[in-house]
């Protein structure tokens, strides 16, 4: 990630040398750009919003005796920070859609380094997921057990193992890196580049590796869980289904109470709310973390995928089209708490009477 004075030629036009064969041309580069940008800054925008209305609604429910909605505030106050610091990154960007190299350099800079504190929200949200995905599985799986093992007070503690051990994490890489002025050879002018330090030069090797091995890992093990929480709720859409059906051909109800009792305890509705939600954001999270993380086989992949290499424009849209994922997966939760859960539903209106009487109207 390191720029030097011939990194970070971007995809305007330039004097900057270049050998080998470009994937995406400049031009190329320029029209997608100006697509991608502006969409990314929406998504940005709209996930500050609709995360600060999701705490909101959740302080609203309660968290003092929910793991789950402890967990989902927590994973709204992640995307929100994520998003929040994205938006002057993109906001840069969109202001230097010209042919001057020297603004683009100065504001594609500027995001390499707002990226590395973005990322620790990243990982905190993958995580968070992850524990939303697992704790929710358990409770539905063994429901007795998992009460006295995961407390209030437990899923606090591991939130913010989590949030902690990936600030020290990153920090141990991001804290020495500087950005400094350094002489552009052709330019003829001085531009902000990103300065590593020898041990955070090496030590992002660490730091690539863990992170490489942590997302798939997150992804395996929300998907385990998501797969179990959708076989549930169809066990559960069964059993109702044969219990309405059982209920309606017989009437006499002692029969119906010895058929009911012979099958297994059906979820409570609130049990089966918040598995619609998290199953709901663990789709989400699966669906945009796949695309994301297109970038790694695109750097291993083709040559010259670097930012300084011949195909930096690919390189840059990459991380682009990744950025506005995440984006995605951070702004979109709250559309679908809104037409799914109930509970959610209640508090949003009871938050908002206003937006409630408005969407109920129209």
């Amino acid at each position: 990630m390191n720029l030097d004075g011939n990194a970070s030629g971007g995809g305007l036009p330039s004097t900057l040398p270049s050998l080998g064969h470009k994937v995406i041309s400049d031009e190329l580069f320029k029209f997608c750009e100006k697509i991608i940008t502006p969409i990314n800054f929406s998504l940005a925008i709209l996930g500050v919003v609709t995360n600060l209305i999701n705490i909101r609604v959740f302080l609203e429910q309660g968290i003092k005796n929910s793991n789950t909605n402890i967990g989902l505030l927590a994973l709204s106050v992640f995307d929100l920070l994520g998003c929040a610091v994205m938006i002057s990154s993109f906001g840069c960007h969109l202001l230097t859609f010209t042919d001057n190299l020297h603004q683009f350099l100065v504001c594609q800079t500027y995001t390499f380094y707002v990226s590395l504190y973005y990322m620790i929200f990243v990982y905190c949200s993958y995580w968070t997921t992850v524990y939303i995905s697992l704790e929710r599985t358990l409770c539905v799986v063994i429901p007795l057990k998992v009460k006295l093992i995961l407390r209030p007070k437990t899923t606090v503690f591991i939130i913010l193992g989590i949030f902690l051990f990936f600030v020290g994490f990153r920090m141990i890489y991001i804290s020495p890196i500087r950005i400094v002025w350094k002489l552009h050879p052709y330019l003829n002018q001085t531009i902000p580049v990103l300065y590593e330090p020898e041990f955070s030069a090496n030590f992002i090797y660490t730091a690539t590796f863990v992170t490489t091995i942590l997302t798939p890992t997150s992804m395996f093990i929300v998907a385990v869980n998501t797969i179990i929480m959708f076989y549930k709720l169809n066990q559960f859409k069964k059993w109702r289904n044969k219990n309405m059906n059982s209920s309606s051909k017989d009437t006499d109800s002692s029969a119906v109470e010895k058929d009911a009792s012979k099958q297994e305890k059906p979820m409570s509705s609130k049990d089966v709310d918040l598995l619609k939600s998290v199953t709901t954001v663990t789709c989400i999270f699966l669906a945009c973390l796949s695309v994301s993380y297109i970038p790694v086989p695109v750097i291993f992949m083709t040559p010259g995928v670097s930012f300084s290499g011949i195909n930096r424009n690919l390189m840059i849209l990459t991380y682009s089209v990744s950025f506005g994922f995440g984006m995605i997966n951070a702004s979109s939760n709250f559309f679908f708490y809104l037409r799914i859960s109930t509970r959610y539903k209640e508090a949003f209106s009871a938050v908002f009477p206003v937006c409630s009487r408005a969407a109920s109207n129209a």
